[in-house]
């Protein structure tokens, strides 16, 4: 379960930083990037919130 919780937080730590990084970038390629670290972000907090209440998603109904 550490293990889970550890790769989830480096991907949320990941995709804030490329969001962070390309900010300023105003290209199309600039803006798949962003979408790729909003992704990032938005599936492994999700993932981060189900392990806390101790769910996964095989277990979900």
């Amino acid at each position: 379960m550490k293990k889970y919780v550890l790769i989830n937080s480096i991907v949320l730590f990941i995709g804030l930083l490329i969001i962070i990084i390309m900010r300023e970038d105003t290209t199309i390629f600039g803006g798949f990037i962003k979408l790729i670290g909003l992704s990032f972000t938005i599936v492994s907090g999700f993932l981060l919130i189900l392990s806390f209440f101790g769910l996964k998603l095989n277990r979900l109904p």
